[in-house]
């Protein structure tokens, strides 16, 4: 395996570096290891002013090993600088993504005022974007964020979300957005 690590080109080392954190995350929970696999990949990154949209591709990958502050400014950071690749494909996606990821650190992180206002800016972005899959989950998590914070009508955001995902024949996606809100409804009573 050393040997083919060597004949790696840096990018191929830091996709391998990213899987390995995913897989720490994934199979052991250890976040802690995680970030010691990504770190020489944001030692390069934040020596830089501007990042090529494979950096934002990566950030996005990792914005979770960060402290949430930290997180948050790295990620409305990335997603500012694609602005200049706006026009390609593939784009919207990636911001909306970023965005989506930062969502949910903020829940994660019970900064439920500071989502909620994220979603309600994310929401009309994903309609004039036709981002209907991303809409969705908006809905979904918008109504999980009044729920935590007690407000009144959050039943009607996730109707709304799970109809869009029924509509689309996702039934993976609801079951898994179900499964989310069922976990932070828990946590938080």
């Amino acid at each position: 395996m050393l040997e083919q690590k060597e004949n790696l080109t840096p990018r191929e080392l830091e996709i391998l570096a990213i899987y390995d954190s995913l897989i720490l995350i994934g199979e052991k929970n250890d976040f802690e290891a995680a970030k010691e696999k990504a770190k020489t990949i944001w030692q390069r990154l934040e020596k830089h002013d501007n990042w090529y949209l494979y950096d934002i591709q990566i950030i996005n990958n990792i914005i979770y090993l960060f402290p949430i502050d930290t997180a948050v400014s790295i990620g409305h950071l990335a997603v500012n600088q694609l602005e200049k690749y706006k026009e390609l494909r593939g784009v919207n996606n990636l911001s909306i993504s970023i965005q989506m990821n930062l969502l949910l650190l903020l829940i994660e992180n019970e900064r439920y005022e500071t989502a909620l206002n994220e979603v309600d800016r994310l929401i009309p972005s994903c309609i004039s974007k036709n981002l209907t899959v991303h809409l969705a989950v908006c809905y979904v998590r918008k109504g999980l964020l009044m729920d935590l914070l007690s407000q009144t009508d959050s039943e009607e955001w996730y109707e709304n979300g799970y109809k869009l995902l029924e509509i689309m024949q996702n039934d993976k996606l609801k079951k898994e957005l179900q499964k989310e809100v069922s976990q932070y409804r828990k946590e938080k009573h």
